[in-house]
């Protein structure tokens, strides 16, 4: 098993509105969550200023190529992504959804942990993904005083592990401190472990197959 933790840096957390500048894409997906405050974006694809709450996220499917911009509220903490859907993305046009905290509403398991299966999985997707066999799922451990989680990644894919709060412990075996706010976790190469998130953790999950580039 290959597990390489890390302190998450890239995460964005806005102390004053900010905004971005422009930037031209093509090809790749972009997720952005919003877990707290308020962002705002711009492309040329709707031409208009659209607000992204917190607990909502965004798709931007760049396509065929698109320009776009962003302006990120004061006190918003959030997480961007990207993602390559391969080289029939750009014979797409571009397309941008947003998807308001409502669309995102997880299920409770009979255990207590509350699962927002983003995509991929058993369940309908609740946000619409070009990327083949992406797979986003977030665990949120808001009762009880131990939740179990089992993480098993398939040979031929990869998978990151994002601690957004709490406390999150790891197996002996690895002889790693638990996850808190901010550590990161990736995984490797037909990996499995069994997570002990403790009341109030929150860990976010994506998992991808290998590409060849």
């Amino acid at each position: 098993m290959h597990c390489i933790k890390n302190k998450l840096t890239t995460e964005g957390l806005a102390h004053n509105e900010r905004r971005m500048s422009r930037f031209d894409f093509l090809r790749v997906e972009i997720h952005t969550y919003s877990w707290n405050g308020e962002s705002s974006h711009y492309d040329t694809s709707i031409k208009a200023w659209v607000p992204v709450k917190a607990g909502g996220m965004q798709v931007l499917r760049t396509g065929s190529g698109m320009s776009h911009a962003e302006r990120v509220g004061a006190g918003c903490r959030g997480f961007q992504i990207w993602f390559d859907p391969g080289p029939e993305a750009l014979k797409r046009p571009a397309t941008y959804d947003v998807y308001p905290p409502s669309a995102l509403q997880p299920v409770r398991n009979d255990q207590g942990l509350h699962i927002t299966q983003y995509v991929g999985g058993s369940s309908p997707d609740l946000i619409r993904s070009e990327v083949p066999g992406l797979y986003i799922v977030r665990y949120q451990a808001n009762e009880g005083d131990v939740n179990g989680v089992s993480i098993k990644v398939e040979k031929g894919h990869s998978a990151m592990l994002y601690c957004l709060g709490g406390n999150v412990s790891l197996p002996e075996a690895l002889k790693e401190a638990p996850l808190a706010m901010n550590d990161t976790m990736a995984l490797h190469g037909g990996a499995e472990l069994y997570l002990d998130l403790h009341k109030g953790a929150d860990v976010f999950m994506i998992k991808t197959p290998l590409v060849d580039q």
